[in-house]
Protein backbone atom coordinates (compact mmCIF):
# COMPACT_ATOMS: atom_id res chain seq x y z
CA UNK A 1 0.00 0.00 0.00
CA UNK A 2 2.48 2.09 1.04
CA UNK A 3 4.04 1.66 -2.41
CA UNK A 4 1.63 2.26 -4.64
CA UNK A 5 0.88 5.58 -2.51
CA UNK A 6 4.12 7.02 -3.36
CA UNK A 7 3.77 6.16 -6.76
CA UNK A 8 0.71 8.00 -6.84
CA UNK A 9 1.94 11.11 -5.27
CA UNK A 10 5.20 11.18 -7.75
CA UNK A 11 2.95 11.15 -10.46
CA UNK A 12 0.83 13.51 -9.70
CA UNK A 13 3.37 15.88 -8.97
CA UNK A 14 4.64 15.45 -12.56
CA UNK A 15 1.43 16.67 -13.92
CA UNK A 16 1.32 19.81 -11.77
CA UNK A 17 4.31 20.90 -13.01
CA UNK A 18 3.44 20.52 -16.58
CA UNK A 19 0.39 22.17 -15.96
CA UNK A 20 2.23 25.17 -14.56
CA UNK A 21 4.57 25.05 -17.54
CA UNK A 22 1.52 25.02 -19.58
CA UNK A 23 0.18 27.84 -17.53
CA UNK A 24 3.12 30.13 -17.83
CA UNK A 25 3.62 30.13 -21.63
CA UNK A 26 -0.07 31.08 -21.27
CA UNK A 27 0.22 33.76 -19.43
CA UNK A 28 3.54 35.28 -21.46
CA UNK A 29 1.63 34.95 -24.27
CA UNK A 30 -1.34 36.82 -22.61
CA UNK A 31 0.90 39.80 -21.36
CA UNK A 32 2.59 39.85 -24.81
CA UNK A 33 -1.03 40.41 -26.51
CA UNK A 34 -2.17 42.61 -23.80
CA UNK A 35 0.73 44.81 -24.14
CA UNK A 36 0.35 45.24 -28.00
CA UNK A 37 -3.18 45.92 -27.03
CA UNK A 38 -2.37 48.70 -24.60
CA UNK A 39 0.18 49.78 -26.99
CA UNK A 40 -2.40 50.36 -29.90
CA UNK A 41 -5.14 51.60 -27.84
CA UNK A 42 -2.66 54.10 -26.84
CA UNK A 43 -1.08 54.77 -30.10
CA UNK A 44 -3.88 54.83 -33.40
CA UNK A 45 -7.93 55.77 -32.13
CA UNK A 46 -11.14 54.55 -33.78
CA UNK A 47 -11.56 57.89 -34.68
CA UNK A 48 -8.82 57.94 -37.01
CA UNK A 49 -9.43 54.76 -38.78
CA UNK A 50 -12.83 55.96 -39.12
CA UNK A 51 -11.75 59.50 -40.70
CA UNK A 52 -9.87 58.13 -42.69
CA UNK A 53 -12.22 55.83 -44.38
CA UNK A 54 -14.96 58.39 -44.58
CA UNK A 55 -12.04 60.68 -46.72
CA UNK A 56 -11.26 58.20 -48.99
CA UNK A 57 -15.23 57.48 -49.39
CA UNK A 58 -15.98 61.15 -49.86
CA UNK A 59 -13.02 61.12 -52.83
CA UNK A 60 -14.05 58.92 -55.02
CA UNK A 61 -17.68 59.94 -54.38
CA UNK A 62 -15.78 63.27 -56.00
CA UNK A 63 -14.38 61.76 -58.94
CA UNK A 64 -17.53 60.03 -59.89
CA UNK A 65 -19.28 63.02 -59.76
CA UNK A 66 -16.92 64.65 -61.87
CA UNK A 67 -17.04 61.91 -64.25
CA UNK A 68 -20.66 62.32 -64.54
CA UNK A 69 -20.64 65.95 -65.64
CA UNK A 70 -17.74 65.02 -67.99
CA UNK A 71 -19.98 62.68 -69.63
CA UNK A 72 -23.16 64.75 -69.44
CA UNK A 73 -20.56 67.67 -71.26
CA UNK A 74 -19.92 65.02 -73.73
CA UNK A 75 -23.24 63.99 -74.44
CA UNK A 76 -24.54 67.72 -75.39
CA UNK A 77 -21.59 68.05 -77.95
CA UNK A 78 -22.17 65.24 -79.43
CA UNK A 79 -26.10 66.66 -79.51
CA UNK A 80 -24.50 69.86 -80.85
CA UNK A 81 -22.83 68.49 -83.34
CA UNK A 82 -25.03 66.16 -85.11
CA UNK A 83 -27.45 68.98 -85.20
CA UNK A 84 -24.56 71.18 -86.94
CA UNK A 85 -24.50 67.73 -89.34
CA UNK A 86 -28.22 67.82 -89.93
CA UNK A 87 -28.14 71.45 -90.53
CA UNK A 88 -25.38 71.70 -93.05
CA UNK A 89 -26.58 68.31 -94.98
CA UNK A 90 -30.03 70.18 -95.40
CA UNK A 91 -28.09 73.20 -96.93
CA UNK A 92 -26.01 70.94 -98.83
CA UNK A 93 -29.14 69.63 -100.39
CA UNK A 94 -31.43 72.56 -100.62
CA UNK A 95 -28.05 74.46 -103.07
CA UNK A 96 -27.33 70.98 -104.50
CA UNK A 97 -31.28 71.19 -105.62
CA UNK A 98 -30.80 74.69 -106.79
CA UNK A 99 -27.87 74.01 -109.05
CA UNK A 100 -29.46 71.17 -110.73
CA UNK A 101 -32.54 73.37 -111.64
CA UNK A 102 -29.94 76.20 -112.14
CA UNK A 103 -28.22 74.01 -114.97
CA UNK A 104 -31.41 72.65 -116.50
CA UNK A 105 -32.41 76.19 -116.76
CA UNK A 106 -28.45 76.73 -118.74
CA UNK A 107 -29.78 73.56 -120.83
CA UNK A 108 -32.63 74.65 -122.23
CA UNK A 109 -31.53 78.00 -122.76
CA UNK A 110 -28.96 76.53 -124.69
CA UNK A 111 -30.58 73.92 -126.87
CA UNK A 112 -33.48 76.94 -127.67
CA UNK A 113 -30.85 79.39 -128.42
CA UNK A 114 -28.84 76.55 -130.66
CA UNK A 115 -32.26 76.19 -132.44
CA UNK A 116 -32.68 79.43 -133.04
CA UNK A 117 -29.07 79.48 -134.48
CA UNK A 118 -29.36 77.02 -136.62
CA UNK A 119 -33.13 78.31 -137.92
CA UNK A 120 -31.39 81.22 -138.58
CA UNK A 121 -28.38 80.42 -140.47
CA UNK A 122 -30.08 77.50 -142.31
CA UNK A 123 -28.73 77.48 -145.78
CA UNK A 124 -30.73 75.82 -148.79
CA UNK A 125 -29.11 73.27 -151.42
CA UNK A 126 -29.12 75.64 -154.05
CA UNK A 127 -26.86 78.22 -151.85
CA UNK A 128 -24.54 75.26 -150.69
CA UNK A 129 -24.19 74.26 -154.40
CA UNK A 130 -23.58 77.85 -155.71
CA UNK A 131 -20.87 78.53 -152.72
CA UNK A 132 -18.93 75.22 -153.49
CA UNK A 133 -19.12 76.44 -157.04
CA UNK A 134 -17.30 79.37 -156.22
CA UNK A 135 -15.12 77.86 -154.11
CA UNK A 136 -13.84 75.49 -156.96
CA UNK A 137 -13.05 78.60 -158.79
CA UNK A 138 -10.72 80.16 -156.03
CA UNK A 139 -9.22 76.80 -155.90
CA UNK A 140 -8.69 76.55 -159.86
CA UNK A 141 -6.74 80.32 -159.51
CA UNK A 142 -4.85 79.32 -156.98
CA UNK A 143 -3.63 76.58 -158.30
CA UNK A 144 -2.60 78.38 -161.49
CA UNK A 145 -1.25 81.41 -159.52
CA UNK A 146 1.20 78.56 -157.80
CA UNK A 147 1.92 77.22 -161.39
CA UNK A 148 3.01 81.06 -162.95
CA UNK A 149 4.84 81.63 -159.45
CA UNK A 150 7.06 78.44 -160.07
CA UNK A 151 7.48 79.11 -163.64
CA UNK A 152 8.64 82.63 -162.67
CA UNK A 153 11.41 80.96 -159.87
CA UNK A 154 12.80 78.49 -162.62
CA UNK A 155 13.81 81.37 -164.17
CA UNK A 156 15.39 82.60 -161.44
CA UNK A 157 18.94 81.15 -160.37
CA UNK A 158 18.81 78.53 -157.75
CA UNK A 159 21.51 78.49 -154.79
CA UNK A 160 22.50 75.72 -152.64
CA UNK A 161 20.16 77.48 -149.30
CA UNK A 162 17.29 77.37 -151.45
CA UNK A 163 15.91 80.07 -154.01
CA UNK A 164 14.76 82.32 -151.19
CA UNK A 165 18.27 83.41 -150.28
CA UNK A 166 19.10 85.51 -153.96
CA UNK A 167 16.45 87.80 -152.52
CA UNK A 168 18.23 88.46 -149.25
CA UNK A 169 19.24 92.07 -149.10
CA UNK A 170 23.12 92.74 -148.74
CA UNK A 171 22.88 94.22 -145.04
CA UNK A 172 21.80 91.21 -143.32
CA UNK A 173 23.34 91.24 -140.09
CA UNK A 174 23.97 88.04 -138.40
CA UNK A 175 23.32 88.45 -134.66
CA UNK A 176 26.71 89.17 -132.44
CA UNK A 177 26.65 85.46 -130.94
CA UNK A 178 26.89 83.60 -134.37
CA UNK A 179 29.02 85.44 -135.73
CA UNK A 180 31.81 85.19 -132.56
CA UNK A 181 31.01 81.15 -132.34
CA UNK A 182 31.98 81.34 -136.62
CA UNK A 183 34.83 83.63 -135.83
CA UNK A 184 36.28 81.30 -133.06
CA UNK A 185 35.20 78.38 -135.05
CA UNK A 186 33.41 76.71 -132.58
CA UNK A 187 31.03 74.30 -133.55
CA UNK A 188 30.09 72.80 -130.34
CA UNK A 189 29.34 76.08 -128.75
CA UNK A 190 27.18 76.67 -132.81
CA UNK A 191 25.39 73.46 -132.24
CA UNK A 192 24.59 74.65 -129.05
CA UNK A 193 23.22 77.59 -129.71
CA UNK A 194 21.03 76.64 -132.68
CA UNK A 195 19.46 73.36 -130.28
CA UNK A 196 18.65 76.01 -128.15
CA UNK A 197 16.56 78.25 -130.24
CA UNK A 198 15.22 75.00 -132.60
CA UNK A 199 11.72 77.19 -133.18
CA UNK A 200 14.08 79.61 -134.55
CA UNK A 201 16.10 77.64 -137.54
CA UNK A 202 14.83 78.60 -140.34
CA UNK A 203 15.54 82.47 -140.35
CA UNK A 204 19.23 81.91 -139.34
CA UNK A 205 19.90 80.40 -142.42
CA UNK A 206 20.28 83.91 -143.68
CA UNK A 207 22.45 85.41 -140.48
CA UNK A 208 24.55 82.02 -141.21
CA UNK A 209 25.23 82.40 -144.56
CA UNK A 210 26.82 86.12 -143.32
CA UNK A 211 27.83 84.84 -140.44
CA UNK A 212 30.08 81.75 -141.76
CA UNK A 213 32.31 83.99 -144.02
CA UNK A 214 33.68 85.33 -140.62
CA UNK A 215 35.19 81.89 -140.05
CA UNK A 216 38.99 81.10 -140.98
CA UNK A 217 38.09 77.89 -142.69
CA UNK A 218 33.86 77.95 -143.56
CA UNK A 219 34.20 74.69 -145.21
CA UNK A 220 35.60 72.71 -142.84
CA UNK A 221 34.16 74.68 -140.50
CA UNK A 222 30.57 73.09 -141.63
CA UNK A 223 32.25 69.37 -142.29
CA UNK A 224 33.25 69.34 -138.31
CA UNK A 225 30.10 70.29 -137.40
CA UNK A 226 28.54 67.25 -138.97
CA UNK A 227 30.46 65.21 -136.78
CA UNK A 228 28.31 62.98 -133.86
CA UNK A 229 25.39 63.08 -136.99
CA UNK A 230 25.33 59.20 -136.41
CA UNK A 231 26.16 58.77 -132.54
CA UNK A 232 26.81 55.19 -131.80
CA UNK A 233 24.02 55.21 -129.43
CA UNK A 234 21.66 56.07 -131.83
CA UNK A 235 18.22 55.42 -131.07
CA UNK A 236 14.76 55.35 -132.57
CA UNK A 237 12.77 55.39 -129.78
CA UNK A 238 11.31 58.35 -128.59
CA UNK A 239 12.48 60.67 -125.79
CA UNK A 240 14.48 63.43 -124.93
CA UNK A 241 17.75 62.28 -126.51
CA UNK A 242 15.65 61.32 -129.85
CA UNK A 243 14.73 64.80 -129.69
CA UNK A 244 18.24 66.21 -129.35
CA UNK A 245 19.49 64.71 -132.10
CA UNK A 246 16.78 65.49 -134.45
CA UNK A 247 16.93 69.08 -133.75
CA UNK A 248 21.10 68.46 -133.86
CA UNK A 249 20.37 67.37 -137.79
CA UNK A 250 18.41 69.81 -138.62
CA UNK A 251 21.32 72.47 -137.54
CA UNK A 252 23.45 70.10 -139.41
CA UNK A 253 21.57 70.66 -143.00
CA UNK A 254 21.19 74.36 -142.11
CA UNK A 255 24.68 75.02 -142.08
CA UNK A 256 25.83 73.34 -145.00
CA UNK A 257 22.50 74.96 -147.16
CA UNK A 258 24.01 78.13 -145.94
CA UNK A 259 27.51 78.08 -146.81
CA UNK A 260 26.99 77.92 -150.64
CA UNK A 261 25.41 81.87 -150.64
CA UNK A 262 28.03 82.53 -147.83
CA UNK A 263 31.16 81.92 -150.27
CA UNK A 264 29.09 83.41 -153.08
CA UNK A 265 27.88 79.59 -155.00
CA UNK A 266 25.44 80.91 -157.45
CA UNK A 267 24.52 77.36 -158.53
CA UNK A 268 25.32 73.73 -156.26
CA UNK A 269 26.91 71.37 -158.47
CA UNK A 270 29.11 73.97 -160.51
CA UNK A 271 32.15 75.62 -160.03
CA UNK A 272 32.82 75.69 -156.31
CA UNK A 273 35.59 76.96 -154.61
CA UNK A 274 36.40 73.45 -152.73
CA UNK A 275 39.58 72.37 -152.40
CA UNK A 276 40.85 68.67 -153.11
CA UNK A 277 41.34 68.05 -149.29
CA UNK A 278 37.94 69.64 -148.35
CA UNK A 279 36.32 67.08 -151.25
CA UNK A 280 38.29 64.41 -149.96
CA UNK A 281 36.42 65.02 -146.50
CA UNK A 282 33.03 64.94 -147.43
CA UNK A 283 33.39 62.42 -149.83
CA UNK A 284 34.69 60.48 -146.61
CA UNK A 285 31.73 61.37 -144.47
CA UNK A 286 29.74 60.35 -147.72
CA UNK A 287 31.28 57.17 -147.00
CA UNK A 288 30.56 56.96 -144.32
CA UNK A 289 27.40 58.13 -143.66
CA UNK A 290 26.55 55.94 -147.20
CA UNK A 291 26.84 52.57 -144.58
CA UNK A 292 25.00 53.86 -141.85
CA UNK A 293 21.99 55.07 -144.09
CA UNK A 294 22.30 51.12 -144.97
CA UNK A 295 21.27 50.38 -141.46
CA UNK A 296 18.04 52.30 -141.47
CA UNK A 297 14.76 51.99 -142.11
CA UNK A 298 14.01 54.84 -144.86
CA UNK A 299 10.54 53.51 -145.54
CA UNK A 300 9.63 54.36 -141.76
CA UNK A 301 9.66 58.40 -142.33
CA UNK A 302 7.26 58.72 -145.23
CA UNK A 303 9.65 61.03 -147.37
CA UNK A 304 10.71 63.01 -144.65
CA UNK A 305 13.75 61.19 -143.51
CA UNK A 306 16.40 64.02 -142.39
CA UNK A 307 19.20 60.94 -142.28
CA UNK A 308 18.37 60.94 -146.00
CA UNK A 309 17.90 64.90 -146.76
CA UNK A 310 21.22 65.65 -145.09
CA UNK A 311 23.29 62.77 -147.32
CA UNK A 312 21.70 64.33 -150.86
CA UNK A 313 22.54 67.92 -149.23
CA UNK A 314 26.39 66.98 -148.08
CA UNK A 315 26.48 65.71 -151.98
CA UNK A 316 24.57 68.72 -153.61
CA UNK A 317 26.98 71.34 -151.00
CA UNK A 318 30.47 69.61 -151.37
CA UNK A 319 30.05 68.30 -155.16
CA UNK A 320 30.79 64.82 -153.85
CA UNK A 321 30.85 62.67 -156.44
CA UNK A 322 28.17 60.04 -156.60
CA UNK A 323 29.12 57.37 -153.67
CA UNK A 324 25.71 55.12 -154.85
CA UNK A 325 24.44 52.72 -157.40
CA UNK A 326 21.20 53.18 -158.78
CA UNK A 327 19.05 51.36 -156.67
CA UNK A 328 20.81 52.70 -153.90
CA UNK A 329 20.04 56.15 -155.10
CA UNK A 330 16.55 55.63 -155.77
CA UNK A 331 15.97 54.59 -152.28
CA UNK A 332 17.74 57.85 -150.86
CA UNK A 333 15.58 59.95 -153.39
CA UNK A 334 11.87 58.03 -152.76
CA UNK A 335 13.01 58.79 -148.71
CA UNK A 336 12.85 62.64 -149.34
CA UNK A 337 10.47 62.34 -151.25
CA UNK A 338 7.75 64.79 -149.31
CA UNK A 339 10.36 67.33 -148.81
CA UNK A 340 10.92 70.58 -150.30
CA UNK A 341 14.42 70.44 -150.39
CA UNK A 342 14.58 67.85 -152.68
CA UNK A 343 13.62 69.61 -156.09
CA UNK A 344 16.91 71.66 -155.71
CA UNK A 345 19.03 68.79 -154.29
CA UNK A 346 18.53 66.56 -157.08
CA UNK A 347 18.67 69.22 -159.91
CA UNK A 348 22.14 70.06 -158.64
CA UNK A 349 23.00 66.32 -158.47
CA UNK A 350 22.02 66.25 -162.22
CA UNK A 351 19.17 63.93 -162.16
CA UNK A 352 16.90 65.68 -164.28
CA UNK A 353 17.82 64.52 -167.27
CA UNK A 354 16.45 61.36 -168.05
CA UNK A 355 13.14 62.41 -166.74
CA UNK A 356 13.34 66.16 -165.45
CA UNK A 357 13.88 66.91 -161.57
CA UNK A 358 14.61 63.30 -161.06
CA UNK A 359 16.91 60.07 -161.77
CA UNK A 360 20.95 59.81 -162.91
CA UNK A 361 21.54 60.17 -166.57
CA UNK A 362 22.84 56.66 -166.29
CA UNK A 363 20.08 55.03 -165.34
CA UNK A 364 17.55 53.47 -167.58
CA UNK A 365 13.80 54.42 -167.46
CA UNK A 366 12.66 50.85 -167.25
CA UNK A 367 15.06 50.13 -164.69
CA UNK A 368 13.64 53.26 -162.55
CA UNK A 369 9.67 51.99 -163.25
CA UNK A 370 11.14 48.12 -162.36
CA UNK A 371 12.34 49.20 -159.02
CA UNK A 372 9.63 51.74 -157.96
CA UNK A 373 6.52 48.88 -158.61
CA UNK A 374 9.07 46.09 -157.05
CA UNK A 375 9.38 48.11 -153.98
CA UNK A 376 5.74 49.78 -154.07
CA UNK A 377 6.89 53.29 -154.12
CA UNK A 378 5.37 53.96 -157.69
CA UNK A 379 2.03 55.78 -156.08
CA UNK A 380 4.85 58.10 -153.99
CA UNK A 381 7.16 58.54 -156.73
CA UNK A 382 4.40 59.97 -159.17
CA UNK A 383 2.73 61.99 -156.13
CA UNK A 384 6.32 63.35 -155.49
CA UNK A 385 6.52 64.06 -159.51
CA UNK A 386 3.01 66.11 -159.46
CA UNK A 387 3.75 67.97 -156.20
CA UNK A 388 7.45 68.69 -156.33
CA UNK A 389 8.07 68.74 -160.16
CA UNK A 390 4.82 70.27 -161.65
CA UNK A 391 6.66 72.87 -163.89
CA UNK A 392 8.78 69.80 -165.78
CA UNK A 393 8.42 68.03 -168.46
CA UNK A 394 5.71 64.91 -167.81
CA UNK A 395 6.64 61.89 -165.97
CA UNK A 396 7.92 58.93 -168.70
CA UNK A 397 7.84 55.47 -167.12
CA UNK A 398 8.39 52.95 -170.44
Amino acid sequence: MSTEATLNNSGGSESALLLLEQLAEVFGKLKTHTETFLHLQNGIKWEDIEGHFLSLDESYRSKFDELVEKEKALEEKKAEACRLIAEKEAKVSTKEHASLNQLQELRDAAVSSLAEVRQKYKVELAEILEASGSKDKKVSTSINDNNASRASEENTPASGSGEASEALPVETKPRPVLKQLCEQMDTKGLLKFLSENCRKLASFRDELSVALKCATDPARFVLNSLEGFFPPDQTNSPGSKHNALEVQRKSCILLMEAIAPALGMKEPGGDDPWSSEIKEQAKEIAEEWKSKLAEIDLDASNGYSLEAQAFLQLLTTFNVDSVLDEDELCKIVVAVSRRKQTAVSCRSLGLNEKVPGWYPPRMPQVSLRSWLSGTGKLMQFISYKLLGFRRHSPLHLC
